[in-house]
């Protein structure tokens, strides 16, 4: 009996992962016999001792070579458990599938981010200072910064490349993993401990983590509010690294707020002796260093958002929403007809305050090509939007006709999803416009509106409903099962070209094979976000469990 289930093994195994862990007996086993199991090459071997009537087995990732076997009944076949159970506390839940989760990122899209789980467990102060020293790094550096590359054999020893801004991607992650985590973290906890309870939580990250439980604060979120030269904490050798350039966040945080003012020009403003807005406003007076003929001469965005920062750093109220609402579908109707459905994305969409109003616009009954233009055209006439020779407003048009084959040819080139792809989360090819608008009651507000055709706006408004860190938890799940996703669609690769998933096949499971999951098959359309979800192979989310800081 034994020696022909030994036998079943050494057919069966050579298909399945080696063993990734040994399962012991039972506490209470009194027999006390004791298994090793040696790793080889190619298979994984039993070697049963003392005991050869009892077999303990364990196997990777599947099961189904085993299925219809009956093994002797002093077998035990058991399933390995996943890499990603240790942070089974912090999910607060385990199902069987989960063991299948080989990344970080997969795992993160089994939490929920609702922001009142902040309050509900009690980790809100943590997540509040890690998404405060993410801003001020944001505001530093801006999304991406320059750094020099790895020279090839043939490229110059000082080439640059563009990366993201790890520092605050690597705060985003961790306040996300402390807002999702289903306990408390409570002061005293070790660093050593938390380092591996929490995704994405590395040990000078764990090291901060467990700071702010027990103080409220760290050396580094001090530094910050403080304004002074911000260094790293101390390394095992009592060595502090200093950020260059990283001086000034609280000014250069709130300069970045304004529309038309990135990281480079706020660095420009602290140079130049500015800690204020109303500094700015000062020095953009005749004869100021930002004035006409000055050193640094504000644009005419950048003139406009400094004249109403007031009203440009307010909450837009649901009074303001519902009117910039009720004003452009008017507008559309008015350039093109019936039939515009709106959707509100953005921040306003995951339940949360926001500075502005974010749009997505679509028709099934009308071409969405040059709708942007007119639109633009229309409510500048009304009086309600800004024109640009007076305010930043940014406009995109007539890049859809060839973004589909574009994008066909981007994702041909790459065998995973481009840099960009994963982490410009913004750069989309749909007309849109970003512009300022003027309510009734006389205040300017922030007004964005992208314009999505019918096949593509359930991707659009997952896009650009967020959150920022979410999406790139989403994209970057995406690319490691060998897909590629974006505001318009999902594509993978077949061969030297790229297909549109579901219309020109289906997904990819994470075996890489291709596979519709249940309800789907050829002729079916994304209609929803939730369509998307399933198609990913993931559980939907609705949008105030994006949260993801």
């Amino acid at each position: 009996m034994v020696a022909s289930f030994l036998a079943f093994l050494n057919l069966w195994l050579p298909t399945l992962l080696c063993f990734s862990s040994l399962m012991p007996l039972a506490a209470g086993d009194s027999r006390g016999i004791e298994k090793s199991f040696e790793r080889m090459p190619e298979v994984c071997r039993i070697q049963a001792l003392n005991d050869p009537g009892l077999t303990h087995v364990i196997v990777g990732d599947k099961l189904e070579g085993l299925q219809g076997f009956q093994p002797p009944k002093r077998a035990k076949i058991v399933q390995a458990r996943g890499p990603m159970r240790k942070y089974k506390k912090w999910l607060g839940h385990w199902r069987p599938e989960y063991d299948h989760i080989k990344t970080e990122s997969e795992l993160m899209l089994m939490a929920a981010y609702d922001e009142r789980n902040d309050e509900r467990v009690g980790n809100g102060a943590i997540v509040k200072a890690l998404v405060e020293m993410e801003k001020y790094w944001d505001a530093l550096e801006g999304d991406f910064v320059r750094e020099v590359a790895d020279p090839g054999p043939d490229e110059p020893p000082t080439r640059t490349q563009q990366n993201v801004n790890h520092k605050s991607l690597g705060f985003a992650r961790a306040a996300s993993a402390v807002r999702a985590c289903a306990f408390k973290i409570e002061p005293g906890t070790r660093p050593e401990d938390l380092k591996n309870q929490l995704p994405f939580v590395g040990g000078a990250r764990a090291v901060q983590i467990c700071e702010i439980a027990a103080t409220g604060t760290t050396l580094e979120l001090e530094q910050h509010r403080a304004g002074v030269q911000v260094y790293s904490s101390p390394d095992a050798n009592g060595q502090r690294k200093m950020y260059e350039h990283a001086v000034g966040s609280v000014a250069r945080r709130q300069f970045k707020k304004l529309p038309g003012v990135g990281s480079a020009t706020a660095k420009r403003w602290y140079d130049l002796g500015l800690r204020t807005l109303d500094d700015v406003a000062e020095a953009a007076k005749p004869g100021g260093p930002l004035a006409i003929g000055g050193v640094a001469p504000l644009t005419v965005a950048q003139a406009f958002s400094v004249a109403h920062r007031g009203d440009l750093l307010e909450t837009c109220t649901e009074d303001d929403v519902d009117e910039m609402r009720r004003e452009v579908l008017d507008a559309l109707t008015t350039v093109a007809g019936n039939g515009w459905v709106l959707q509100i994305v953005g921040g306003a969409a995951r339940g949360l305050a926001s500075h502005d109003a974010d749009f997505v616009v679509s028709n099934k009954e009308t071409s969405t090509e040059g709708i942007g233009n007119l639109l633009y055209d229309e409510l500048c006439a009304r009086g309600r939007l800004f024109p640009k020779s007076e305010a930043m407003c940014l406009t995109q048009s007539s890049r859809m006709p060839t973004h589909l084959q574009s994008m066909r040819e981007e994702v041909s080139r790459k065998q995973t999803a481009s840099f960009f792809t994963l982490h410009n989360l913004s750069a989309d090819r749909h007309d849109h416009i970003f512009g300022n608008y003027l309510t009734e009651a006389g205040k300017v507000r922030r007004l964005d509106v992208i314009i999505a055709p019918p096949q593509e706006r359930a991707a659009c408004i997952l896009g650009w409903t967020g959150s920022r860190q979410y999406l790139r938890f989403l994209r970057q799940y995406a690319a490691d099962r060998g897909m590629h996703l974006n505001s318009h669609r999902i594509m993978r690769r077949v061969g030297n070209t790229a297909i549109v998933v579901p219309d020109e096949g289906p997904p990819l499971d994470r075996d890489g094979t291709p596979r519709w999951p249940p309800g789907w098959g050829s002729g079916r359309t994304v209609e929803t976000e939730a369509d998307i979800f399933e198609l990913l192979g993931l559980p939907y989310r609705p949008p105030h469990e994006r949260n993801a800081p």
